[in-house]
């Protein structure tokens, strides 16, 4: 799970969204070719946009950010916990119970896709849980093993996986290819 330092805005992430705010802006008032006054400036179709008018707007963002990535850990805290119960004891009850949870995270999950593609906590290169929350659809057989194909499956090589845990299941998700998913 995110850490609330990882949730917080970084100059790469609030200079995106300064981005994207004046694009809008310049759309948003270059429509009918007349001027814009001040916080921001036209200048022909091109609007400027000043850091006071900005950091408004940034803010507001920022913090609308935040609260989805809030929701999504509290919901998928949530969906944890339930599929721990129905580990425990499996019935009907819990499963269900863990299916509704999924739904509902979900739910707060599905917003949070528009943060992407800035290397936000979410999809960072190196450490972002996108690929290993996201990634569909699985891929049964690159896990489990195929009828008539002995060697289909990680679960048919127990010289390189003689356990399958949770470790190995990570690991595996996506190696050869975005195609190989054993998680999302």
């Amino acid at each position: 799970m995110m850490n609330e330092q990882r949730m917080k805005p970084t100059k790469a992430i609030l200079g995106a969204i300064l981005l994207i705010c004046a694009a809008l802006l310049a759309a948003a008032c270059g429509g009918d070719g007349g001027e814009a006054s001040d916080p921001a400036r036209s200048n022909g179709n091109v609007v400027e946009l000043t850091a006071a008018a900005a950091k408004p707007v940034v803010t507001h963002y920022a913090d609308g950010v935040a609260a989805s990535y809030a929701a999504t850990i509290a919901s998928a805290s949530k969906l944890r916990t339930a599929a721990a119960d129905f580990t425990a004891d499996p019935s009907e009850a819990t499963l269900q119970a863990t299916k509704d949870q999924w739904l509902a995270a979900r739910d707060d999950y599905g917003p949070t896709e528009a943060f992407r593609f800035y290397d936000g906590p979410i999809d960072e290169p190196a450490n972002g849980p996108e690929g290993r929350i996201n990634a569909w659809p699985m891929d049964e057989a690159y896990v489990d093993y195929v009828e008539g194909d002995p060697s289909a499956g990680i679960i048919n090589n127990p010289q390189a996986f003689p356990e399958i845990t949770e470790k190995v299941l990570t690991e595996a998700n996506e190696d050869g290819g975005e195609t190989n998913i054993s998680t999302g």
